[in-house]
C-alpha cells in the first residue's frame, strides 16, 4: 500500500493557500543553531523585505522541492508522507489571525470530496492561526489525511501542510510541530553606518 503514495499525493501539497510571490527579491542560506537538548542543527534563512525568518527542517525527511519561490516541501523516509512550508512576505500584512471562514472555504475548495474532522488555533512566530484537519477519500478503502496550519504575523504569512494516510498522521504529525515551533521572524539588526570623512 506504501508504494507510489507520495506520488499520489504530490499534486496536492504543491498548491498552497498563500500567494509565496508578493516578495520580489530574497535570499535563502544555511547556518547552525544550537538547541540545548539537541546540539547543533542546521536552520534555514530566509531574508526577504527587512525580515529574516528562519526554520529547522524536518530531521530524517528528504527535500523534495527546494526553495521554489518561498516554498519547501520534504518526503518521509518511506515516502508515504509529505510535508511543506510555504511564505509571504507582505509589509502591509498584521499579525491579525487568518479569517476561519475563508480559510476554511479555501481548504475545502482545494481538496475536493473532502471534509473538515477537526479545526483549532495553531500558534508559530509568536503568532496566532487556524489549523484544519480533512479527510479525503482516495478510494473505497483508502483515505488521505491533511493538516493544514496558517498564521499570520507582522510583515507575511507562513503556511505548513502534511499530506499522508490516515493510519500513518499519528507517526508524522510530531514532524510538523516540530517545523511549526521553529517557525522564527526577525528584524534582522542594521549594519552600522560608516561616517564619511
Amino acid at each position: 500500500m506504501k508504494q507510489g503514495v507520495v506520488s499520489v499525493f504530490a499534486a496536492f501539497v504543491c498548491g498552497g493557500l498563500l500567494d509565496a510571490s508578493a516578495v520580489e527579491s530574497f535570499s535563502v542560506s544555511c547556518r547552525q543553531r544550537e538547541i540545548p537538548e539537541a546540539g547543533y542543527v542546521k536552520e534555514m534563512v530566509i531574508n526577504a523585505d527587512q525580515l529574516e525568518l528562519s526554520f529547522i527542517p524536518p530531521v530524517y525527511w528528504r527535500t523534495a522541492s527546494e526553495a521554489n519561490g518561498l516554498r519547501w516541501t520534504w518526503a518521509s523516509r518511506d515516502s508515504t508522507a509529505l510535508l511543506s512550508l510555504s511564505v509571504r512576505v507582505d509589509p502591509k500584512q498584521t499579525a491579525v489571525p487568518p479569517n476561519v471562514d475563508a480559510m476554511r472555504k479555501v481548504v475545502l475548495d482545494r481538496y475536493p470530496e473532502s471534509r473538515v474532522v477537526e479545526q483549532f488555533r495553531c500558534y508559530s512566530a509568536g503568532g496566532q492561526g487556524q489549523t484544519f484537519d480533512l479527510e479525503q477519500p482516495v478510494d473505497l478503502t483508502l483515505k488521505r489525511f491533511i493538516r493544514v496550519a496558517q498564521v499570520q504575523f507582522q510583515g507575511g504569512a507562513v503556511e505548513f501542510t502534511l499530506v499522508t494516510s490516515k493510519t500513518a498522521f499519528p507517526e508524522y504529525r510530531h514532524a510538523m510541530t516540530g517545523l511549526m515551533n521553529s517557525f522564527r521572524v526577525a528584524v534582522p539588526p542594521k549594519k552600522p553606518s560608516v561616517a564619511k570623512k
